[in-house]
This record gives structure tokens, sequence and C-alpha cells, in this order.
């Protein structure tokens, strides 16, 4: 009879455990529409993507896009569902995903093999590539010329690990400093503390930008890496997967998607930046057929 108690105890265990303790086996969508909140993961340093504005509002690119994705998940739900941006970081946006405390992160985020073993990515949304922002009379014209100087990059990306291959490679290592803000890299840039800067070029150019003498500074170097952006969700979730690609194929195929990349980054937008029409391409072409 015991065994019998206990046996009974580690099936019902087993079976909570499976079927009921959580938020992955009922999915992203169920708990969205059970909580009636959206929570979208943004970087506070990712300029012209997203930000806080003078007022301390979130605006930026890649929020007026998860505005649109959130009006369709009001549309699929059928009922009003409130969007929650969460502060993150480059060290904790993969882990908050994961974890399942955010139900994306909609930013400045490249898909890799390594971050695909803990978390999944929906089609592109950005096309960029990896460059250098140095003073208008640095002699860093290439990733090649970095040997010997303090470069500095966020950390926990891609370009810091990029930047650590390449170190191995030149004569001299490469000074890597790196940073929790873009913009705390930038200041450190300005201040003389690093000869050059690391990261998206597209970031790099709302850098470049808002600094309070734009032409003091350039943006230089063959690309290091291209980088797709995408939203990152949760693993082994493609209902909420393919919910949030096929919204981002709507916004292209109905041209929602370059209205909003032509007022933030269009030749009269806030930030002027020419993707690569080859990127432009690309990401048109990931909208598939119905």
């Amino acid at each position: 009879m015991r065994k019998i108690f206990f046996s009974f105890i580690i099936l019902w265990l087993l079976i909570f455990t499976v079927f009921g303790s959580g938020s992955s086996i009922a999915g992203t969508l169920e708990r969205i529409k059970e909580t009636e909140v959206f929570k979208v993961g943004a970087r506070e340093d990712a300029l012209g993507f997203s930000y806080y504005d003078k007022n301390g509002n979130w605006v930026g690119f890649s929020l007026d896009i998860a505005k649109e994705i959130h009006k369709k998940l009001e549309a699929k739900l059928g009922k009003a569902i409130k969007l929650q941006f969460v502060p993150v970081s480059a060290k904790t946006r993969i882990p908050m995903v994961a974890a399942g405390n955010i139900d994306a992160e909609i930013g400045i985020t490249a898909w890799t093999r390594g971050r695909d073993e803990v978390v999944d990515f929906t089609i592109p949304y950005f096309f960029t590539a990896t460059k250098l922002l140095v003073r208008k009379d640095s002699p860093i014209k290439e990733f090649k010329d970095l040997g010997g100087y303090r470069v500095g990059c966020s950390v926990g990306t891609t370009d810091e690990m990029k930047l650590k291959e390449l170190s191995e490679k030149l004569p001299k290592p490469i000074k890597l400093i790196t940073f929790e803000k873009h913009t705390d890299g930038f200041l450190a840039l300005q201040q003389g503390k690093i000869n050059a800067h690391v990261t998206d070029d597209s970031v790099l150019a709302v850098l470049k930008a808002t600094a309070k003498n734009p032409s003091d500074w350039k943006i230089v170097g063959k690309p290091l890496v291209t980088l797709l952006l995408c939203p990152v969700v949760q693993e082994n979730d493609s209902k909420f997967r393919d919910f949030i690609s096929f919204s981002i194929m709507e916004l292209l195929d109905s041209g929602k998607y370059w209205e909003i990349y032509n007022q933030w980054f269009g030749q009269k937008g806030v930030i002027p930046y020419e993707m690569a029409q080859e990127g432009k391409i690309f990401l048109q072409n990931s909208a598939v057929m119905k």
C-alpha cells in the first residue's frame, strides 16, 4: 500500500511538472491572453531603435515595430492587451527571454548560433554591419589597424566575441574595453579613454549624428561582420515565433515597415541611415507567400 501511495505521489508530481507548471507548456500567446500584458524587452541605449526621449518616454524604430505587432496581437486574441516595455541590457536580454520574464526582445540583437541554443529567433527585421567610430583625424581606417589600440564595445555582444578573435591574429593585441551601454562607450571615446568604438553601423550613425560636433567623427572600416537583427522569443514556442514572423511579413507586404523605417532612418528621418541595398532586398524577400 505504501509503495502504491508513493508511486501515486511521484506520478502526480510528474503530471504537475509537465502540464501544470509553466508558461512554456501553455505557450506565450496563451500566457499573454491570460495576463493581458505583452512584455517586450527594450534596450535603453539603442539610440534610433529604443531609448528614452527628453520627456522620459520610450521611443525608437524597434518600439514602433513592437507597437504594430501589439495591434496585431490584440486582433488575434480578440481583447485589449497592455504593451509593457521592460528595460534590458546586452547581458540580460537573452536570459530574460529564456526565463519567460519577458515575452520577446525587439531591439538590436543579432541572430547567432550560440544564442539560438537557448532562445529562438523570428525572421530578421533589420540588416546592419559592424564598423568603427573614430575621430576624423584618427589613423585607424580598418579593423586590421586596431592592434595596440584601446577599443570599446558593449559587453556580451557579437562585437566583443569577434574583436577577441581578431585580436589573436594581429601583431599587437587589441586593448578591449567593454561598456554596458553604447552611449558610455561613445563618452569614453570623446574623453580620449578609447581610440575607437565598435558596434552596428546603424547605431554608430546615431551616436555620430547626436554628437555636439558630428563632423568631428567618422565611421570607417569594411564590415567586420554583417548582422541580421531579429526579435527574440522563448525556445520551442513555434506558435508565438510564427506570429511575430508573420506580423513582420505583413508589415513588409503592406509597406508599413518602410514607412516606419523612413520616419527614423530615411533621408528626412530622425537619424539618416541608408541600409545596404542587399539588406533591403533580403528583408523584403523574407516575406514569404501566404
